[in-house]
């Protein structure tokens, strides 16, 4: 098994083990809602002339925020932000996107989401590279009540960005960036 299918593990367990020892009372969703997830993420960009690229694994955060309009909808901004660190080079990809949540069921706790905005691209180091365009994300997740009004919250997102020019000092480097994101998480929402 490779080095990046084992992070997958300890998600896959608190997942595992978290369902059957949580109390099953039913979600109260109301007023301002809050969220933070870390994830493990699987990246691959494209970009004019860069030829076939591997999906690269990383780690990022998930941070999201908003309020509920009624049992079924959730509307909030989310912002997903993937890294990986290769020498001395740290690259960063986000999206930041304006987010409706559905909940199928009123009293249910599995959510559809899905919305639009901003995607950014940053490459540390030297050179530097940087660029921002548009995004898009989708995503379903699961609340689990762990108390009050606290959820365990296992989420699987796709998250796309479009960025169009990389620059370094204001001068195109790279062109037609666009970038691929799948995360894994598990967090925290208050409801």
């Amino acid at each position: 098994m490779r080095k990046s299918h084992l992070r997958c593990l300890p998600v896959a367990l608190a997942i595992a083990i978290s369902s059957p020892l949580v109390a099953q009372e039913p979600p109260l969703r109301k007023g301002f809602w809050m969220g933070l997830a870390p994830t493990l993420g699987f990246a691959h960009p494209t970009c004019d002339g860069c030829g076939s690229r591997d999906w690269k694994d990383g780690y990022g955060l998930t941070v999201k925020l908003g309020l509920t309009l009624s049992q079924n909808f959730l509307v909030g901004i989310e912002f997903n932000d993937w890294r990986r660190q290769d020498s001395d080079v740290t690259t960063t990809m986000g999206n930041g996107n304006v987010v409706l949540y559905f909940y199928p069921i009123a009293t249910g706790r599995l959510f559809l989401k899905g919305g639009g905005g901003a995607s950014m691209f940053d490459a540390s180091g030297s050179p530097g590279l940087w660029g921002l365009g548009w995004g898009w994300t989708a995503g379903v997740g699961y609340d689990i009540r762990a108390g009050g009004s606290l959820s365990l919250t296992p989420v699987v997102n796709f998250w796309y960005g479009h960025v169009g020019d990389l620059a370094q000092d204001d001068t195109a480097i790279i062109t037609g960036w666009k970038q691929s994101v799948f995360e894994l998480g598990l967090g925290l929402t208050y409801h």
